[in-house]
């Protein structure tokens, strides 16, 4: 894309005048047709659609780099900071994103890089897709385990019960001969003769 020119009517605009051409342009997205329309009315400013064209495509790079140095910002303070890997991804895609819309405004015919830029989208959509299954299979995974552990746990708890059983029974005084483990307190008593 080419520069404006010195001579540019463009630059002989009041920083007023190029704000409010700006709002038109980008944020009600008006036709280069009605801008030139207002810019007659309101500013007395007459201009070719081609040079208005140009002038548009100068705004949107001038937009587009005040964007990436604000996320260029924005990642120099993450990195300084823990990194947030989900944050540092979000940016990046951010980035690309912000890159498409460059180059479809100023370079639509460059396929290749738009291409490549959607693949690295796509891609990072399949990783996201695959993380959502792998925390899926994770969660499953955890409620497996919670559960097996329940279950071993009833085990052990009936366990630990029937030690403390056992442990009740030998600490019961017994009487006499069944105390000593006579064979004797076990057999019924003989008929008297």
């Amino acid at each position: 894309m080419s520069k404006l020119r010195a001579d540019s009517k463009w630059n002989e605009l009041t920083e007023e005048q190029r704000d409010v051409l700006e709002a038109w342009l980008f944020e009600e997205n008006i036709s280069y047709r009605e801008a030139l329309d207002r810019l007659q009315k309101e500013f007395g400013i007459t201009a070719a659609l081609s040079s208005l064209a140009r002038f548009y495509q100068q705004l949107a790079k001038e937009r587009m780099e005040a964007e990436l140095l604000q996320v260029s910002r924005t990642a120099r303070e993450l990195n300084r900071k823990a990194p947030n890997l989900k944050q540092l991804n979000a940016t990046a895609i951010t980035l690309v994103n912000k890159r498409m819309i460059q180059l479809a405004v100023e370079s639509p015919k460059n396929v290749k890089e738009m291409a490549m830029l959607a693949r690295i989208l796509i891609e990072n959509e399949a990783v996201e897709i695959k993380k959502s299954w792998a925390e899926l299979a994770r969660e499953k995974y955890e409620d497996e385990l919670d559960e097996k552990w329940e279950k071993l746990r009833s085990v052990l708890d009936a366990k630990e019960n029937f030690r403390r059983m056992l442990a009740r029974l030998d600490s019961t005084p017994q009487s006499g001969a069944a105390q000593a483990g006579s064979p004797v307190a076990q057999t019924t008593p003989a008929d008297p003769v």
